[in-house]
């Protein structure tokens, strides 16, 4: 439906076949890029289990709810990084969702290879 259709839009996306429950989530997962209780706030919006969601999500979009949160919280540090090159890293990441440095780090350097000051580095070199 609509809805869907703008979760995926919000998030980027190409893919407009999923189920209901997880293009619920997306929509969810659009506006919520922080939480504790994440996968139960999804699974409330999405009218499903949580255990149901999780594994719905993971088969039809090939990833957990957890690493899908966490690509879609780099692409945005990626933007923040691109844009905002005099802001600290530190609160880019606080930005995204990360409320520690050095976890934002270790996912941003398993998602894209290099450290985000690295990924910096190039941005600035390439201007």
């Amino acid at each position: 439906g609509q809805l869907a259709m703008n979760g995926y839009m919000a998030l980027g996306l190409e893919k407009k076949d999923a189920s209901t429950a997880v293009s619920m989530s997306l929509v969810a997962l659009s506006a919520l890029l922080t939480g504790l209780s994440l996968y139960d706030n999804i699974a409330k919006y999405a009218g499903a289990s949580k255990t149901y969601l999780c594994c719905i999500f993971q088969k039809e979009m090939g990833c957990s709810i957890w690493e899908f949160l966490n690509q879609v919280r780099i692409e945005k540090a990626k933007f923040y990084l691109q844009s905002m090159t005099n802001t600290q890293i530190s609160e880019i990441a606080a930005l995204c969702g990360f409320e520690n440095k050095s976890y934002f780090a270790k996912i941003f350097k398993r998602i894209e290879g290099v450290s985000p000051r690295e990924y910096l580095e190039k941005i600035k070199t390439i201007r």
